[in-house]
């Protein structure tokens, strides 16, 4: 099912509205876009009580002006999907909202002032899925890069009981509606089980503002212009959303959504019940307001421009917001989720209450208003938390939620209540090396299994070298100068020589202290003009703004041609030779390709003035005569010439 559209019930409409000056210059413009009309079902709709069964379906690129922009039920429909593709459907009405339009003039009537907002409303749910009081199963689906207005860009279920979702992926859906609500999931007044699914990269919508201040000089010319761009992320629950609803998630992964006013992973409101075991909720962000800012100022007949960023938190909550809800959490790893200024990533409010067992929180925190209560035992949360066997050690994790060898998590857990078995079904094993102190049982998602001994997890061994027990992590598989044991330890690729993609070798990157599982190619730690990729391609230290000791930086170095680790080679003056003739020469070491600028003054605490510019190379020495020299004392300064 490819394609298919809903016709709107109502043709769209939009409104302009403008408003002049007395000089009839346009000063103000609205144009919004009032209606779109209704419909449901892009590609199916079902309604009754009918059994709809889908099987190995592909449902793509659909749309409907209101619910269900794939597919939609209703009122006791059975629903069973399986193996569906359901991707880049659309369930939006009421595109458009406002843009706003305000300038201001000078005198001569040239623009100083101009305001550019997107104030922008859609309405519509379910932008791959929408079921009403339904019976629903899902399995084996891929529900992707799906768009609706205002709730459940992935799916919604409303009204429905005992929904069944299973090994599911639900990635890359979003809202535009500004107060929009489960960029990848929303659920009301439902009861619904996700199991062994996967939630990620799923966004609310944004709300953006651009402002451009010019000045100019008396003849009219532009001579400073200011570009401001702001957007902030608006909505709530940008994984998943549940308002009066009961939602368990069984070994799920929530990582990488984003949302607005609270839960950049989930968020429970007006009492809704949440039970997790064995998930993962990591790297979700929060609200934050981003203001990029460009000045660009004429100076003389340059122009000078100065670019800043500047983020700041708007909400908090970056893995968990509950309002008025309750919430289970069993064997859970909450770790990396941030919010801008790196406040809460967990918050409660308005008589919220969440039970903590056998957790990792790895984060900056919480944030319980004194009517709500988080409740913990034999938990490891950064910071500390009173309640029984509750540790602030760091649980040493790698690849977001797995554990190290000597993690103070292992057998560190409570047995009575928690699962059988882990994230990856493998059963509660006995550490050696750590007292059963109280059981076990090891805290957070992961637990620690090492049969072979070797230090690393064997689940991990499967999945990277395809068997447990073929390698002991003395060896380097990918001849990356990082061993397979370090490899595991620092969460990085034994595979890849690069793991983090920033065409810098991972055991330079350790080597030299750098974060081989992050893309730090652009940073320059020492100042010397010199990013780390531009260090390491010059075997440099990127901690020593001056390798070789010449009292030049290593960029200056690179720039001009020099090496930068031999201290006689380096741009300078290295000869100055006075003729019969009168004139002056001046000699210094050139580079292939480069060109070359003379500059002289009589007075060393003057200004330097252009001689001569654009001289080319003349390997390996170059010669300048300056045949208007006097005999008087000049001084002279050889520059490299962009």
């Amino acid at each position: 099912f490819v394609g298919n559209s809903v016709f709107p019930s109502v043709a769209a409409t939009t409104v302009t509205v403008i408003a002049y000056n007395a000089g009839g210059d346009e000063v103000y413009r609205s144009v919004e876009a009032t209606g779109d009309g209704w419909g449901s079902g892009g590609a199916i709709c079902a309604t009754g009580s009918v059994h709809l069964s889908i099987d190995g379906t592909r449902i793509a690129s659909n749309t409907a002006p209101g619910m269900g922009g794939g597919v939609c039920c209703f009122s006791g429909t059975v629903a069973d999907l399986a193996g569906v593709a359901c991707v880049g459907n659309s369930a939006v009405s009421l595109v458009g909202g406002t843009r706003i339009t305000i300038a201001d003039y000078n005198g001569s009537g040239l623009e100083n002032y101009r305001s550019v907002e997107w104030l922008g409303s859609a309405s519509g749910g379910g932008g791959g899925l929408f079921f009403e009081n339904c019976t629903l199963s899902l399995s084996n689906c891929h529900i992707s890069a799906n768009e609706a207005g205002a709730a459940g860009g992935g799916m919604v279920c409303y009204s429905s009981a005992g929904a069944d979702i299973r090994r599911c992926v639900i990635d890359g859906n979003r809202l535009l509606n500004q107060g929009g609500c489960g960029a990848g999931a929303a659920f009301f007044t439902s009861s619904v089980v996700l199991a062994e699914c996967v939630l990620s990269n799923n966004a609310t919508g944004e709300y953006t503002k651009e402002t451009t201040i010019t000045a100019y000089d008396g003849e009219g010319n532009v001579i400073y212009r200011r570009l401001v761009e702001e957007s902030t992320t608006v909505g709530a629950g940008g994984g998943l959303y549940g308002a009066a609803s009961a939602v368990t998630l069984d070994v799920c992964h929530v990582v990488d959504n984003s949302a607005g006013a609270g839960g950049g992973g989930l968020s429970f409101v007006d009492g809704s019940v949440f039970t997790s075991r064995n998930s993962v909720i990591a790297r979700n962000l929060a609200a934050r307001h981003v203001t990029d800012q460009v000045v660009e100022i004429l100076n003389g007949p340059a122009w000078e421009t100065n670019t800043t960023r500047q983020i700041s938190a708007v909400e908090t909550g970056a893995a968990i917001y509950a309002y008025s809800s309750t919430g289970t959490l069993w064997n859970c790893t909450i770790a990396a989720n941030n919010t801008p200024d790196h406040s809460d990533t967990l918050r409660l409010e308005s008589n919220s209450v969440f039970d903590l067992h056998n957790v990792i929180f790895w984060d900056n925190g919480v944030n319980v208003d004194t009517d709500s209560v988080i409740n913990a035992e034999y938990s490891c949360i950064r910071n500390g938390f009173p309640g029984t066997g509750n540790t602030s050690n760091d649980p040493l994790l790698v690849f977001v939620f797995r554990l190290r060898d000597a993690s103070p998590c292992i057998d560190a857990g409570i047995e009575a209540g928690a699962p059988a078995s882990d994230i990856d079904g493998e059963a509660r094993w006995d550490h050696s090396g750590h007292p059963n102190s109280p059981s076990i049982v090891d805290i957070g998602a992961d637990e620690f299994v090492d049969a072979d001994s070797d230090l690393m997890a064997d689940r991990w061994e499967e999945m990277v070298f395809g068997s447990v027990g073929s390698r002991d992590g003395s060896a380097d598989m990918d001849a990356d100068a990082v061993s397979d044991r370090d490899e595991y330890d620092r969460g990085i690729n034994p595979k890849d020589t690069d793991s983090d993609g920033d065409v810098m070798i991972d055991g330079w990157e350790v080597l030299w202290g750098l974060d081989p599982t992050m893309n730090d190619a652009g940073e320059d730690p020492d100042s010397d003009y010199l990013c780390n990729v531009a260090e390491y391609q010059h075997m440099l230290s990127p901690w020593n703004p001056d390798n070789d000791d010449d009292r030049l930086l290593d960029g200056q170095e690179v720039a001009s041609g020099t090496d930068p680790l031999d201290s006689t080679s380096f741009l300078h003056v290295a000869e100055a030779v006075w003729p019969a003739d009168g004139s002056f020469e001046i000699r210094w070491p050139s580079v292939s390709g480069k060109q070359y600028a003379i500059y002289w003054t009589t007075n060393m605490s003057a200004d330097f003035l252009l001689l001569q510019d654009g001289i080319p190379a003349s390997p390996p020495l170059n010669t300048y005569t300056d045949a208007s020299a006097e005999e008087i004392t000049r001084f002279y300064r050889v520059e490299l010439d962009p």
